[in-house]
């Protein structure tokens, strides 16, 4: 068994998202792809493999789940049921370059929002994205944010009782790591943007 064959079986308890399901029990996923459930107890009951990385998961109101990350290097959103069967999935080709969704919620209209990354071109700047799709996961809208033209991530996303979108990340400004807000209304246009004050150090 090689090392590249070996690390899906390595890291298939090495979850970076879970839901909990309607009997109690847990679904996780990572981002090598590997679904798990398990019971109320911890116990495994099945395991899926696939090309699809998880680095998200999220309810949705009708009793399924949506899961966020990446499929071929692409932003990806994927439907399951809590049997772990896909119902959907998108992929976003975003020019040619890689791109990555650390974050998923389902919004107030059944649609979707989410944010993570694009690596413009793999030359290790990147900027935060931050998506909004419509049910079904068609895209509705898309913005980006570059900030001191480094490495800027979006990590975190909620949305308010009006329907705003708030974005938690990072950008990068020299060596420097700094927190971030992005308040962006539901047409995606912003309404306010906050970093964190240097002097607090890195966040």
């Amino acid at each position: 068994l090689s090392l590249h064959d070996a690390l899906p079986i390595l890291n298939e308890n090495k979850s970076f998202a879970f839901v909990e399901t309607s009997d109690g029990g847990f679904i996780s996923g990572c981002s090598w792809g590997v679904l798990i459930k398990r019971d109320s107890e911890g116990n495994r009951e099945w395991v899926i493999d696939s090309d699809f990385g998880i680095n998200s998961m999220s309810n949705t109101t009708d009793g399924n789940i949506i899961t966020g990350g990446a499929q071929n290097l692409n932003i990806g959103l994927r439907k399951i049921d809590e049997e772990g069967n896909t119902i959907w999935t998108q992929v976003y080709q975003i020019d040619n370059d890689y791109s990555i969704c650390n974050s998923i919620i389902q919004t107030q209209n059944e649609g979707f929002a989410l944010t993570g990354y694009i690596d413009y071109e793999d030359r290790q700047v990147a900027d935060i994205i931050v998506m909004k799709t419509d049910e079904n996961g068609d895209s509705l809208w898309t913005s980006t944010y570059d900030g001191y033209g480094l490495w800027d991530i979006g990590k975190s996303i909620t949305e308010d009782s009006d329907g705003n979108i708030m974005v938690a990340g990072e950008i990068t400004q020299n060596r420097d790591i700094i927190g971030f807000l992005w308040y962006i209304d539901e047409e995606g246009s912003t309404i306010w943007i906050e970093e964190a004050d240097h002097s607090l150090g890195h966040s």
